[in-house]
């Protein structure tokens, strides 16, 4: 690994992984303030030594995933998507239901990125039904 890659990884993992960082990116994910037992759950796992490092790995080493085989998968589709998401906007979901017609969609309403933790009783009914007619 280059040694600046690795300068990076090391200041990811002691200078930016703290309350205030953790708690503005959960707020910018769910569109909701966080309260302290939420950044806390969320900061535990990132102080295990190495997971910021493979973080930053990972989003470094991510890319726009290929949507070539989308329409031809044998299975069906359940999206939900957050009604306020700033993170993945609603048009990436029009794009994929322009790909895949059949897919069931569900948009949250006052959700952001995260509706599964803002809005678990909405999302588990949907995932339930959606189960259920399947």
């Amino acid at each position: 690994m280059p040694p600046f890659l690795q300068w990076t990884l090391l200041a990811l993992e002691h200078l930016v992984i703290n309350e205030q960082r953790i708690g503005a990116l959960l707020e910018s994910a769910s569109g909701q303030k966080p309260n302290e037992q939420q950044v806390a759950g969320y900061l535990a796992p990132l102080r295990v030594p190495g997971t910021a490092q493979s973080l930053g790995r990972m989003v470094a080493t991510a890319k726009e995933e290929d949507l070539a085989g989308f329409p031809d998968l044998p299975l069906p589709i359940l999206a939900i998507w957050g009604e306020q998401d700033s993170w993945v906007p609603l048009s990436a979901l029009k794009a994929l239901q322009a790909l895949r017609p059949d897919m069931t969609a569900q948009v949250v309403k006052g959700a952001g990125h995260c509706p599964m933790e803002t809005h678990p009783q909405e999302v588990a009914e949907v995932v339930t039904a959606w189960l259920k007619a399947h």
